[in-house]
């Protein structure tokens, strides 16, 4: 599972042609499998849907929502917000994104706050390239009362360590089958867990 970025390396390096393709859409919908790997807890697979809308020249409103399952905790994550796209003079875009973060932890818990991603985007031939550092700070409300022994029990350790901010480099790679339609795989790791995503996306 942490090496998930072998797999994406492997992916650009048999991409023929690295030349520069059509403009990437910042309107799709996406749903996939995810398998999610968390700190104190173990992995675990579910399911992750997402959206983008592009409005005016330069800007783009996101949603996306995770749902997986451990052993007893169901874990369900939520983000929504605004991004704004710079244009390079290399037919890249610099991108800038601020979010609202939800996060459940059935039955442990729950939290909120927000989100701040700062990523590169741009299309080699039919490959849409996405990379980049996500900062997430999270306010956690606990629903367990855990008792001071040790070693610590593996829900009290994932709840403490939810608490505060958490930074994730991110790579997502879409290879695209026509101008509406794409495969994408894309990998995150960090500091409280790593996870994987396969699913198709539809660009309007």
């Amino acid at each position: 599972m942490k090496q998930w970025w072998r797999c994406l390396a492997l992916g650009l390096a048999l991409t023929p042609g690295l030349a520069l393709g059509e403009e990437a859409s910042y309107s799709y919908l996406e749903a996939g499998a995810l398998h999610h790997d968390v700190d104190h807890l173990g992995s675990g697979n579910g399911v992750a849907l997402a959206g983008s809308l592009a409005f005016g020249e330069h800007w783009h409103g996101f949603v996306s929502y995770q749902d997986s399952d451990r052993d007893y905790v169901d874990i369900r994550y939520n983000r929504a917000g605004i991004g704004y796209r710079l244009p390079l003079d290399s037919g890249w875009d610099l991108i800038a994104r601020l979010s609202y973060e939800s996060s459940d932890y059935d039955p442990l818990g729950d939290g909120d706050g927000y989100g701040v991603e700062v990523a590169v985007r741009g299309a080699l031939g039919t490959i849409d390239l996405e990379a980049g550092v996500r900062m997430r700070d999270l306010d956690v409300n606990s629903n367990i009362v855990c008792i001071a022994i040790h070693p610590t029990p593996p829900p009290c350790a994932f709840m403490n360590d939810q608490q505060g901010t958490d930074t994730r480099g991110f790579v997502n790679l879409g290879w695209r089958f026509n101008s509406n339609w794409s495969l994408v795989l894309s990998g995150e790791a960090g500091g409280k867990g790593n996870q994987v995503f396969i699913g198709p996306r539809w660009s309007f």
